[in-house]
């Protein structure tokens, strides 16, 4: 069975109607988006415990907006794997796989930093008096929008351009090295780049980039990627409350 995994995984696909600059653009429109998207939620709302998480939401919602409506013809939208061919039974299976690796991760790095740890994403939840509104706009953003836009810009646009001109397996690595390197940038802060931060903060992105890219391959769905990376999101959730107290 393992083998047939890493043959599925391995195998090529149809190649996408983009090239790597087109996909890359959308992983630097990604980042402005959320830039953009703290900006202007700290605008409206000022300096709130919720502001970040409103904002981050807001450029996840701009970020799928930009790659949604710039690949408008029919053979674009069909290369995004965003359709029905995995049934839901599947989808759900997915999720409980994925749970059980993000706790397996977890109980990896515990091994390793002798620390448990937040998603960097997810630090803010310590400062501050924490009110139902920042957990629901922290859970929408973990749970629904950054799976959403992350698994659309990086194993819907960019992981089948890179399998297109790197082949499937370097491609595979180079799209979870421009995860983790994109989850550096935006979301751990420079006071946090400690080993233990590091750790977090791209060693845990880059192999979570690994896996996700591993299921969008075997499934050829990046919905079900998408799944995956809800399980992640729901994880980080139940841990900072757990943290948190």
């Amino acid at each position: 069975m393992f083998r047939r995994i890493l043959t599925s995984i391995g195998a090529a696909e149809v190649p996408p109607p983009w090239g790597l600059g087109i996909a890359f653009s959308n992983a630097v429109a990604a980042f402005l988006a959320l830039i953009i998207g703290v900006g202007v939620m700290v605008a409206l709302l000022g300096d709130t415990p919720f502001t970040l998480f409103a904002g981050w939401s807001a450029g996840a919602a701009l970020a799928i907006a930009f790659t949604w409506f710039t690949r408008r013809r029919t053979e674009e939208r069909k290369a995004l794997r965003l359709g029905d061919n995995v049934p839901l039974p599947t989808l759900f299976m997915v999720l409980l796989v994925s749970l059980g690796v993000v706790i397996t991760l977890d109980v990896v790095s515990f091994r390793l930093t002798r620390q448990f740890v937040s998603d960097p994403e997810l630090v803010t939840l310590y400062s501050g008096t924490m009110t139902a509104a920042t957990w629901g706009f922290a859970a929408l953003f973990m749970v629904v929008m950054q799976p959403i836009a992350e698994e659309l810009v990086f194993r819907g646009m960019i992981l089948p351009a890179l399998r297109k001109e790197l082949g499937a397996w370097f491609g595979l690595l180079i799209n979870a090295v421009l995860y983790a390197g994109f989850h550096l940038l935006a979301y751990l802060p420079l006071e946090a780049r400690t080993e233990t931060g590091l750790w977090y903060g791209a060693a845990l992105p880059f192999i979570a980039g690994l896996f996700f890219g591993a299921v969008r391959a075997y499934t050829g769905s990046t919905r079900a990627a998408v799944a995956a990376h809800v399980a992640f999101g729901l994880f980080a959730i139940f841990k900072a409350i757990t943290l948190v107290g």
